[in-house]
């Protein structure tokens, strides 16, 4: 075989190096759009967390959560007195103080209504002021779990406050069926003399609540 032969051999068998940088180059590339296409689903799995709340806004909701608390404290103090004039409706004992427990679960009831109220509405205004100053360009704003925490304790007040109302009702019907006149109960408990500015406030306040029924 003569020299050309060889050469000639020679080129067609050995590869062209500018091919095989050319296939190291696409290798590298290719390993390159994998670890990105890796990284892409690995960050997709992490938990993302959204905004946080201003410190003043957890101040705000912590209030409203405290002004929750006493509206449930005062509305389980009016369920105490209902028990009261419930028992002695059934057991025909004390019953000249049922008008004045009515009234006394009556008045804590209203009274926890107005700080659960109070409580809903501040919850209400931070969560809308907390939407408000999300960054819209930023992740989406994340409640925390206080919050919920918040809100279920919300509802759990607001559900005994209506469970509270049906009650008193259904009471001073109880008490109307027994026989047991309320207006007169509330007259003639305690004795009172007609000088004593406090206790006619009282009766006068009872006598006003049950004139609603």
């Amino acid at each position: 075989m003569g020299f050309l032969a060889v050469l000639l051999l020679a080129a067609v068998l050995l590869p062209d190096p500018s091919s095989a940088a050319k296939l190291a180059a696409a290798d590298e590339d290719a390993a390159s759009a994998a670890a990105v296409q890796g990284a892409l689903l690995m960050s997709a799995m992490l938990p993302q967390h959204g905004q946080q709340p201003s410190t003043e806004l957890e101040g705000k909701m912590n209030r409203a959560g405290g002004t929750l608390y006493r509206a449930y404290a005062l509305l389980q103090s009016s369920s105490t007195s209902l028990e009261e004039a419930e028992e002695q409706l059934r057991t025909r004992t004390n019953v000249q103080q049922v008008a004045a427990n009515i009234a006394k679960g009556q008045e804590l009831q209203q009274q926890g209504h107005q700080q659960l109220v109070s409580g809903q509405n501040l919850i209400k205004a931070t969560e809308e002021e907390f939407q408000q100053s999300a960054d819209p360009f930023g992740p989406p704003p994340e409640t925390p779990k206080s919050w919920t925490n918040v809100n279920s304790m919300a509802q759990r007040a607001s559900s005994k406050d209506l469970a509270l109302k049906s009650r008193i009702s259904e009471l001073v019907k109880d008490a109307n069926n027994n026989h047991v006149s309320l207006v007169q109960v509330a007259s003639t408990g305690n004795p009172k003399t007609p000088s004593d500015p406090i206790a006619q406030a009282q009766e006068k306040k009872i006598l006003e609540f049950l004139s609603k029924y």
